[in-house]
């Protein structure tokens, strides 16, 4: 089974440019919910720092054939990044490894620092598993609570909303069971998953 939402992703994300010294970060992941006989619960196969849109399509079929190969994941932040402050933080980073005497795989070390800094455009993922449960609810919620901009992604059981920020407080005192993730998670741009 294949599902691919990298033009309604791109659709969602604002359009940026190398000019714009921004970026998104794309994983491909391979998860023991699709391959039983892992033992770990997921492995980051490749990750990828992308610094444009158009970058983003030009690597589309290669990041679905990766995915193909494993029987994994792709996943995207749909949040904007700055270069400028990704590139100060891993040298802040590095250069404290370095004066206390720890060294360290640089590039788990550029990965790490590329999630961490902060985005410009907050957005928030609500993962939903169980859609005929709790979408209407959740819709319901949002509409009451003042959220009224949203997209949605499909993913393998469910749907992804995202959305601005909002209480999350409140939202998860009424939907314990749901899973909010907050400007670190990324949403599911394909999948290629074998049949059971």
């Amino acid at each position: 089974m294949k599902h691919s939402n990298f033009y309604k992703f791109l659709e969602i994300i604002p359009k940026f440019d190398k000019e714009d010294k921004k970026y998104i970060i794309v994983t491909i992941v391979k998860r023991k919910k699709d391959n039983p006989e892992m033992v770990k619960n997921e492995k980051p196969i490749r990750t990828y720092i992308i610094r444009s849109s158009d970058e983003l399509k030009s690597i589309e079929q290669e990041l679905k054939a990766v995915a193909d190969i494993y029987g994994a994941r792709v996943y995207a932040t749909p949040q904007l990044r700055s270069l400028e402050k990704l590139q100060k933080e891993v040298f802040r980073k590095l250069s404290t490894h370095i004066i206390d005497n720890v060294y360290v795989d640089p590039e788990k070390t550029f990965y790490s620092e590329a999630r961490n800094v902060k985005p410009e455009n907050p957005m928030w993922i609500i993962d939903i598993d169980d859609i005929s449960k709790d979408l209407d609810n959740v819709y319901k919620w949002l509409l009451n609570n003042g959220v009224m901009n949203w997209q949605t992604i499909h993913t393998v059981n469910g749907l992804h909303i995202l959305t601005k920020p909002f209480n999350s407080k409140k939202f998860v005192e009424d939907f314990p069971h749901i899973d909010l993730h907050k400007n670190g998670f990324g949403t599911l741009l394909y999948f290629s998953i074998k049949k059971k």
